[in-house]
Parts: structure tokens; C-alpha cells; sequence
């Protein structure tokens, strides 16, 4: 939701990661909240969605950054939300999609490989994101899907 909202204002976070991410505890209900704004970066979606500057952290940072001149800081940023949400789901630093990801239900799976598309222009725009059955379940549902 965070990156939804910035998005929609035409900043680039570039430096999604855990150290990043802070959950704000108000009585029962907890907020996620994004820390650490220095490398983040307003873009004139009318102008252009790239950038130039290359940063963020390496294991986070899509692969686009240093492959290329210029790249979509907003697609970049739902790269790095990709590695974030595997990791949280496996425990892996690196996507390997080895045996710890046959244990991701299918529909999580999917969302990450949708987030971490190589195909920048092909990854989901982050209202997508939010628009994905793994996002929009409730912690009840997802519970009664794994069975």
C-alpha cells in the first residue's frame, strides 16, 4: 500500500527493503510504514518514468539498473517488493526457486512472478498489485485456502 501511494503521487522509493519497512502498533491495529525517504525521487509522469541514477541496495535493486542507461523507477520498485515478499515467504535471501518455493502456495507464487517479471514493462503497476486475489485475501481466507 505504501509503494501504491507513493506511486500515485510519482515518487520512486528505490531502496525497498527490510530495514526499510517499519509496522506502527496502534491498539489492535498495526500500520506498515516506509522509512529512509533519501534516495527516493519524484518523477514528471508527463515528461518521462525513467531515471538515471542508479541506487538502492544490490540484492534488492532490479537487474534493469545496471544493465541499462536509464530504467522505470516505478517497475523498479515493484522488483524490489518482489525479492521483499519471497524472502518473507521463504526465508531466502535470493530468489532461487529451489525446493524452499515448492512450499509457497500457488497463488503467492504467482504474485511473485509477476513482481519479479525481467521484462520490466510486463511487471504489474502497483494498483495491480493491490488488485491481486494473494493481496486482497483476507489472513481467514488464505488460512482456508492452504487447507
Amino acid at each position: 500500500m505504501a509503494v501504491y501511494k507513493l506511486h500515485e503521487e510519482s515518487i520512486c522509493y528505490r531502496d525497498l527493503k527490510p530495514e526499510n519497512v517499519m509496522l506502527a502498533a496502534h491498539g489492535d491495529n498495526n500500520t506498515v510504514k516506509l522509512i529512509d525517504f533519501n534516495t527516493a525521487k519524484y518523477i514528471n509522469k508527463f515528461a518521462t518514468y525513467k531515471t538515471f541514477t542508479k541506487v538502492g541496495t544490490k540484492i534488492y535493486q532490479d537487474p534493469v539498473i545496471n544493465q541499462c542507461d536509464e530504467y522505470c523507477a516505478f517497475s523498479a520498485d515493484i522488483w524490489s517488493a518482489g525479492i521483499l515478499l519471497y524472502q518473507l515467504v521463504t526465508g531466502s535471501n535470493e530468489p532461487h526457486f529451489g525446493q524452499e518455493w515448492e512450499s509457497v502456495s500457488p497463488i503467492c507464487r504467482n504474485l511473485i512472478e509477476k513482481l519479479l517479471n525481467t521484462n520490466a514493462y510486463k511487471r504489474p503497476k502497483a494498483f495491480q498489485v493491490l488488485m491481486h486475489p494473494f493481496i486482497k485475501m483476507s489472513v481467514q481466507e488464505y488460512a482456508d485456502y492452504l487447507g
